[in-house]
């Protein structure tokens, strides 16, 4: 069996810190079972709201094996990322919920904020002129 990687285009880029291993991240993000159900909002599960977000520690014990692969590298802010994920690294021949079995995954993230291995939280300032650390929220 060949096993194909994640693939990633970023949409959006920001100057934050980086997501690494261990980080721990609060995001929003869109997921869906083809790259056109993405694009146009028809989407099996979503976080898209102002209500809702999700945090979660990037480790590959945490997290689907192609989440984890596509969120290293992301940048908090609001940098936004396409991850197209194969099945191999998602659910597999088992599938689960709404997943069917041998179905590669289609996720659109945005990373709000991270505290990467025990730094200062990063979320950047909501007032012109104030400084990123001024406006920092803890996760």
């Amino acid at each position: 069996m060949t096993f194909r990687s994640v693939s990633v285009e970023d949409i959006k880029t920001s100057g934050g810190p980086e997501v690494v291993n261990g980080s721990q991240i609060e995001l929003l993000y869109k997921l869906a079972l083809s790259r056109d159900d993405l694009i146009s909002d028809r989407c099996i599960e979503s976080t898209y709201s102002p209500d809702i977000s999700l945090t979660v520690e990037v480790q590959p014990t945490e997290l689907l094996q192609g989440v984890y692969d596509g969120l290293l590298g992301m940048r908090a802010g609001g940098s936004v990322r396409r991850i197209t994920i194969p099945s191999q690294l998602a659910y597999g021949s088992k599938g689960y919920g709404s997943v069917p079995p041998d179905t590669d995954l289609f996720l659109e993230v945005c990373v709000v904020s991270i505290r990467p291995n025990g730094w200062k939280d990063y979320r950047p300032s909501s007032n012109p002129g104030e400084s990123p650390d001024e406006g920092a929220n803890a996760i």
